[in-house]
């Protein structure tokens, strides 16, 4: 029988996520070599910043970073609400983050005159990339099973669950976006006791890395059972 390509594939850096980090912390000597570079080369060019890190992550598209942002705190929200949003959920975290559907994202595409992207293209994107799953409930179908929907946003009176989709599963990971979380999270809580401490004059003390660990490890558990269970590893 021949081989039916879903012309899809799964993108997963074999690095190790302690180099990805690692190549991703702020650096005062490459952020003065850059300086440099910038005025030597692009003298005229006030949007160039220097980053300093050794992996100049801008180099791969200010709006690509925009999207991969806006996925994975999609991808954060749709977890901790037991793994499923509906339409109506999903509409409202939209609006809290200031992005309803219909929206434009602001992205550098616009300065460039090229169609500007909407929040619902955005969506119908992720759905066809396969990082998000968006289904048509039985509700909506009137019998048991569900089918998909490929876009982003309204279609007519029908209601729909959104969910991860497969390359989001092994791509990114449960695990991971529940870390990704944990310390945004703990990047609050922390900034929330510093504050405390100016305020009562105390001056900043962070409690050591036994309390900041022991927050992290409820923070992790409390995600996992906003889950409905244990995040899953890579597959």
């Amino acid at each position: 029988a021949a081989v039916v390509s879903s012309k899809q594939y799964v993108l997963r850096s074999i690095l190790d996520p302690i180099i990805i980090e690692a190549v991703s912390v702020h650096d005062d000597e490459i952020e003065e070599a850059e300086k440099k570079e910038i005025a030597e080369w692009f003298p005229q060019d006030e949007s160039r910043q220097p980053e300093g890190t050794l992996v100049a992550w801008r180099d791969g598209g200010d709006d690509q970073l925009t999207m991969a942002g806006i996925l994975h705190v999609l991808l954060a929200i749709i977890l901790v609400n037991g793994r499923v949003l509906t339409d109506m959920q999903l509409g409202t975290y939209l609006k809290r983050l200031r992005l309803p559907f219909g929206s434009t994202i602001p992205t550098n595409s616009q300065l460039l005159a090229t169609k500007p992207l909407t929040i619902d293209a955005l969506l119908a994107q992720f759905v066809r990339q396969s990082y998000l799953d968006k289904q048509k409930t039985s509700l909506a179908t009137g019998h048991g099973t569900q089918k998909r929907g490929r876009g982003g946003g309204e279609e007519g009176n029908a209601s729909f669950e959104w969910k991860w989709g497969t390359r989001a599963i092994a791509e990114i990971s449960e695990e991971s976006i529940g870390a990704f979380v944990v310390d945004f999270m703990d990047d609050i809580e922390q900034e929330r006791e510093s504050r405390r401490a100016d305020e009562d004059g105390r001056g900043h003390n962070k409690g050591g890395s036994t309390k900041v660990a022991k927050r992290k490890e409820k923070l992790s558990t409390a995600i996992g059972r906003a889950a409905g269970g244990g995040l899953e590893p890579y597959k």
